[in-house]
């Protein structure tokens, strides 16, 4: 095959291809071009997740990151029934199945893992179970994982699966082909790996990376990019959780937190609130 069908395009394609998009856009009328994650204000700002984004969400440890994706995997998955992945690194998969049903319910966590609710509660577990077993979620659930392992799931799922998206919990549990580098470097690998990979098979990669020492609840601007660890260059959009744990009412059910969307290629940066109910492991819009 010749170099010129393998890379090359002229501007005459180019324009059609743009052209047609445009079109369908028009046409369809369409708030989101990319994949809605069910917070309002985070979905008005990127139009929801781009194919072939790399998408980052970051945050210090016990903030709820892994929360966060569940709870956007809630909407895509089970609301809009769009064929999920998530590649469970950090978690046990049958803690992640706990904390789907904690979430759908509104159950707590510890009710749950002591059985000590009621016939009432027993019925609203047995329906969010049958909801989650009907739902297009596919959960890898491996301590770790090599670049291979994870281009031929991923294939196999996207091929054989339909799957529309893929969540990664998290970046520190991937295998960089490098161990010699600094830990910088092979964070800086391992995103250059995933953006290919979001771009060869036409899909939004979200992957959850924990934030170095010192972040603060900043505002967005390119300062804070310091605290990435070698992932902002790679990233098309970088999403920052904070919660002051300082700051909680115990008498509240739900905490206050932050989404700053530190870095947006095709869009603007911002911040918002949201609601955490640490019961539940779950987010919310704060007004919802």
């Amino acid at each position: 095959m010749s170099i010129e069908k393998v890379f090359i395009k002229n501007s005459q394609s180019l324009m059609v291809e743009t052209t047609s998009f445009l079109d369908e856009r028009y046409k369809s009328k369409k708030i989101f071009s990319g994949i809605p994650t069910g917070f309002e204000k985070l979905d008005y700002l990127t139009l929801g997740f781009q194919k072939t984004d790399l998408i980052a969400i970051g945050s210090q440890p016990w903030i709820g990151k892994s929360a966060l994706a569940l709870s956007m995997i809630q909407t895509i998955a089970l609301k809009q029934n769009i064929p999920c992945a998530l590649f469970s690194l950090e978690t046990p998969c049958e803690r992640v199945g706990l904390r789907l049903i904690s979430q759908n319910t509104k159950i707590s966590q510890s009710k749950l893992m002591t059985g000590m609710y009621k016939k009432a509660e027993l019925d609203k577990i047995s329906q969010a179970a049958n909801l989650w077993y009907k739902a297009p979620l596919y959960i890898a659930d491996k301590p770790d994982v090599t670049f291979t392992e994870l281009e031929q799931t991923i294939k196999f799922l996207v091929n054989e699966k339909q799957v529309k998206i893929v969540f990664i919990d998290s970046l520190d549990f991937i295998i960089p082909e490098s161990t010699q580098s600094s830990v910088r470097e092979q964070m800086s690998e391992i995103s250059r790996f995933l953006k290919v990979l979001a771009r060869t098979l036409d899909i939004p990669i979200v992957v959850l990376f924990e934030l170095l020492q010192g972040f603060h609840a900043k505002r967005a601007d390119h300062s804070i990019l310091k605290y990435m660890n070698g992932i902002e260059h790679k990233a098309d959009v970088i999403l920052l959780l904070h919660r002051d744990l300082s700051k909680h009412n115990a008498s509240s059910p739900w905490q206050q937190a932050k989404i700053i969307i530190a870095k947006q290629r095709l869009g603007p940066t911002g911040e918002f609130d949201i609601r955490y109910y640490p019961e539940f492991a779950l987010f919310e819009d704060l007004y919802h």
